[in-house]
Parts: structure tokens; sequence; C-alpha cells
């Protein structure tokens, strides 16, 4: 029987995610949304087949999605009209190779399959990670891009140190901060960890590296929250820079309107009229952002996300509580950095904004996953230790009774 190790669990998932998910992506219709002609304008622009005010009212877009839109306009002059399908293929094959990461770390980190199966399990049956494979859109290659960027950093924390990783890590911290808006989140975070993880005197520094990594997180939240309070108050917003000041524009407007979940008005608060009101709104926004179910969702949509996030919770709850009474686990420079940047990406879109659909907490998924693995391993390795200390007890002989009697 063939042994399963890290690489052949990273490809075994990675083939079956292909098959089953892969195929259903491909083979059925490629799906557009408005942001897709959005994204196709800009392509246009960029390879000069559109020009005019449209170009310059564009900017703000082109600069905070210049990869995608470089992939875009490449994947246009190469395939042409059937650009569409190559981009869906393209999904599939980055969604696939996301939970062959996962799965390939979760083993590495682990060391246990029945453990390490738990996260690409749980990335299988995820309709909001999987959903967005049939849309051109450029969710499912951020996505594989940023867990791919976390993968290093784990690397590095199980003792893989080589200049091919640094050098993987810089070209994908580049493309992940030019990919989307938050992607200067997922990179600066990642490269954070990456400076502390490896350390000999990891177990001396990292409540530290965790209380500076929270405190940096909390700093953006509040500061991003007071530049939406100063709007508010009508003392408009610092000029920082034209395509910057768009945008707090943008954000500082929903704050107005209370807004919780885009074009969800049923989640709306009452425009704020206090500092109080604004850190509801935040904080709301936050709570909402783990949210599995909510009645905007159909039945069989709800079910699908309770599936992938109770368990997940649950194994990551379970994981915390039995890991922070014991030190069975080895793993925690990995599942701390996880966990921080679960929270920071958390804190930046309550600061920010949450899509209709959760469109944007989906690469923080893949890191839900893994540490669900991570939770399990804990619980399994404080289950065996209960299961060999009622052995021993077994064995031993009555009090005062000598072995040999």
């Amino acid at each position: 029987m063939l042994r399963l190790n890290a690489r052949r669990a990273g490809v075994l998932a990675f083939v079956t995610v292909l098959l089953l998910h892969g195929s259903a992506a491909m083979l059925g219709p490629s799906r557009a949304s408005s942001d897709t002609h959005t994204y196709s304008r800009w392509a246009d622009e960029m390879l000069g087949a559109e020009s005019g005010s449209t170009a310059d009212a564009s900017a703000l877009g082109s600069i905070f999605y210049l990869g995608f839109i470089a992939l875009a306009a490449t994947v246009k002059t190469i395939f042409g009209s059937e650009w569409y399908r190559s981009i869906v293929v393209l999904n599939a094959v980055s969604h696939a190779a996301t939970a062959g990461l996962v799965a390939s770390l979760a083993f590495r980190v682990t060391g246990r399959t029945a453990s390490a199966i738990v996260a690409p399990a749980l990335i299988f049956v995820s309709v909001d990670l999987f959903g967005w494979t049939r849309y051109v859109l450029s969710d499912s290659t951020f996505v594989f891009l940023s867990f791919a960027l976390f993968y290093l950093v784990a690397l590095r924390a199980t003792g893989a140190r080589t200049t091919a990783n640094t050098l993987a890590l810089t070209v994908l911290s580049a493309a992940v901060i030019v990919y989307r808006p938050v992607g200067i989140v997922y990179a600066t975070t990642l490269l954070g960890g990456w400076l502390f993880v490896g350390s000999r005197r990891w177990s001396g520094l990292r409540k530290r590296i965790a209380l500076g990594m929270l405190v940096m997180a909390t700093m953006v939240f509040v500061v991003a929250s007071l530049v939406a309070a100063g709007a508010l108050a009508g003392r408009g917003l610092p000029k920082i820079g034209r395509h910057v000041d768009r945008a707090l524009d943008i954000y500082s407007a929903r704050y107005r309107a209370g807004v919780i979940i885009n074009d969800r008005p049923e989640t709306f608060h009452a425009p704020p009229q206090s500092v109080t009101d604004y850190v509801a709104i935040a904080g709301d926004r936050f709570a909402h952002f783990f949210y599995c179910c909510t009645g905007a969702f159909s039945i069989g949509h709800n079910v699908a996300n309770a599936v992938f996030f109770l368990p997940a919770y649950v194994l990551i709850v379970a994981g915390i509580a039995v890991s922070w009474r014991s030190r069975l686990v080895d793993h925690s420079e990995t599942a701390t950095i996880a966990a921080l940047l679960v929270l920071v990406v958390a804190l930046f879109h309550s600061a920010t904004h949450l899509d209709f659909d959760w469109r944007y907490r989906a690469p923080a998924l893949p890191h839900l996953a893994f540490l669900a693995s991570v939770g399990a391993e804990a619980l399994y390795s404080r289950a065996a230790a209960f299961r060999k200390r009622g052995r021993l007890a077994v064995a031993a002989p009555p009090s005062g009774q000598s072995a040999s009697t």
C-alpha cells in the first residue's frame, strides 16, 4: 500500500478536486458579473484598445487590481474571444492547487493522516470556494496566491529555509499586493510572520509577536474607523491622493448609511450619530465576517455553509482549548500566524466593508480549514495522552504492593 506523505497528500487532493470540482466548472457555462465587464474594460485599456476619459476614470481600479488586469490582458491577447473560458480553466486549476497546498501543509504540520484529511475535506465541501471558480473574476486565483504565500511562511516555520523559498516569497508578495486591494493586508501580515518564524527563541517571542501583530491590526482598524468618523462629523477626509481619497470617500459613505453587508439592507444599522454607533457598525461587520448562515441565502446554501463552518469552528475552538491546557501540539508557530491572519483580515473588512455574498472572506477560508486540521490533531493528541495515562494506571501495581509479589 502506498504510504502517504505531505507531497503525495497534496497531489492526491489536487487531482481529486480538479477532477470533480474542476471538471464541473470547466464543463459548465462561464459566468460574468458587473465586475467582469469592468475588468474587461481595464484590460482593454491596458492593451491600448480603449482610451480617453474612461481610462482616466478607472485608474483607481487599474491600480488596486493591476495583477489581475495584467492577467486578463495576457489571456485576451493569447486566447482572444475565448478568454472567458480560459479564466475559468485557470480558476479551476487554482482552486485545485489551493486544495493541494492545504492538504500538503496539514500533513506536514500534523504528521497524521486522520488529522490532515480534515483540511482538504473542508475545502472540498466549501461552496464559497467552489462557487467562484465558474466566474470570470479574480477570486479563485487570489485565494491560491494568498495561501501559497502563507504556505511559504509555514515552510520556513517547519525548517525549510532556502534561497528559492525566499525568492518565491518575494515574487508572490509583490503579486498579492497588486492583485486585489486586500492583498496588502495579507502580504504585510505574512511578511511579519516570515521575519520571526523558525527562530529558536520562538517560545519566548511568541506572545510578543502575537501581541505586536494584534496591536498593528487594531491600529489599522481604529485609524480607518476614525477617518470614517471624521467624515461623518463633517470635517472632511484628509487629502492623501486622488485614488486613495476616492476609496476613503466610498468607505465613509457606507459608514454614513450604516451599511454592514453591501446590498443587504436587512443588516443595516441606523445612520450613526456617535462614536459608539461607529464602533457598533464595525463590530457587527466583524461578527458578520464569521457568519455561516443567513436568511438571505437559500436553504441549500445555508446547509452547504454549515457543513464547512460548523466543523471548522468546533475543531478550531476545541483545539485552542486543548492546546491552552497542554503542550501537546508542536506547530504553534504556523497555527498562530494563520489565526492572526484571519483576525487581521476580519478586522480590515470590519473597517471597510463586506460584499453582498461574503465574497471577500473567501481567501481566509483555506486558513480556517488548515486551523481545523490543527485542532483535530490537538484533540487526537489529547485523547491519545488520556489513553496512555489510563493504560499506565491499569498496569501499575496497587499502592503499597510490590510488583514482584
